[in-house]
């Protein structure tokens, strides 16, 4: 299949297919989906696209050696098939003694708090309360580790390859029944407030990070993804003019990196669809585009 994303320097996008739970039963779910990234410069109170180029991040980074029982994820991939929430990270950005908070205001409605830390020992500490949690040390609000919760898959995965062991689950089979598509999220639970995040960030949201006195805050930009699947029937011609036009109608901003000591950020958006919709031999063009807004 064809694919076409945004040619603007500083955007980078990419088609894959995987496996998540399917909402309505205990069963895999074969989904299509598309992930387009954006990079940003914080400036002001305003994210300026980046003119750079960008590339989407396809492997984990992970901390050496360190003597500990745990590997820690000290970069997460970009390649998530789908995710069921929003994720936000603020790399970096600790001090010890602070109260942190993440407020997110959408289009001039209500101001939410969805993540918040106080800074008392146990945030410092994984799992055992023993072994020192690395990303809490470092960032504010850091990567969930696949070890903990509904990121711990419980020897849920069923065939190999590839190796679970190297952390690439692309095309890893799962025990459906015990498996929770929050695995695919990655933001820290432990200090996530209530249903925060939710399912997305809305163009032109309000993002305010607090260190203590000191507070990052910018606008999001208001561009506008989407995409059209384009589909051979069977019957007419095997030409474009004759495919069949389908919206992808799950297009989401479900991803915020913000890193405020190099005042920069990027954002993910993930278009999905249930692959099978179509069959495979159908599928022929994928057209991804972006729309700015005033």
């Amino acid at each position: 299949m064809k694919t076409n994303f945004p040619e603007t320097t500083g955007f980078s996008g990419q088609f894959i297919v995987g496996n998540r739970k399917d909402p309505l039963s205990i069963n895999a779910q074969l989904m299509g989906s598309f992930v387009l990234k954006r990079a940003y410069k914080i400036m002001g109170d305003s994210l300026v696209p980046d003119d750079a180029p960008v590339e989407l991040r396809t492997q984990d980074e992970v901390s050496e050696d360190t003597g500990l029982p745990i590997t820690f994820t000290t970069f997460e991939n970009d390649m998530a098939v789908y995710k069921p929430k929003a994720d936000l990270v603020v790399r970096g950005f600790y001090s010890s003694g602070e109260h942190c908070d993440v407020y997110v205001t959408e289009n001039g409605g209500a101001r939410d708090l969805w993540f918040h830390r106080n800074n008392i020992p146990a945030d410092l500490t994984f799992g055992d309360d023993t072994t020192p949690d690395l990303d809490a040390l470092e960032n504010m609000f850091g990567w969930q580790q696949r070890q903990i919760g509904n990121r711990h898959l419980n020897g849920t995965i069923t065939t190999t390859p590839p190796d679970p062991s190297d952390e690439d689950l692309s095309n890893v089979t799962f025990n459906y029944t015990s498996f929770d598509n929050l695995f695919f999220n990655f933001y820290r639970r432990d200090f996530a407030i209530g249903g925060f995040p939710k399912t997305e960030f809305l163009p032109g949201s309000l993002i305010e990070i607090h260190r203590g006195a000191e507070i990052v805050s910018f606008s999001l930009g208001s561009e506008q993804v989407s995409a059209k699947l384009f589909i051979y029937d069977g019957k007419s011609p095997d030409k474009k003019r004759y495919w069949c036009a389908k919206n992808v109608t799950d297009v989401r901003l479900d991803t915020l990196i913000v890193s405020p000591q190099e005042n920069t950020a990027y954002v993910l958006w993930r278009g999905t669809w249930d692959f099978e919709s179509y069959p495979t031999d159908r599928y022929r063009m994928l057209d991804v585009k972006v729309e700015e807004l005033s």
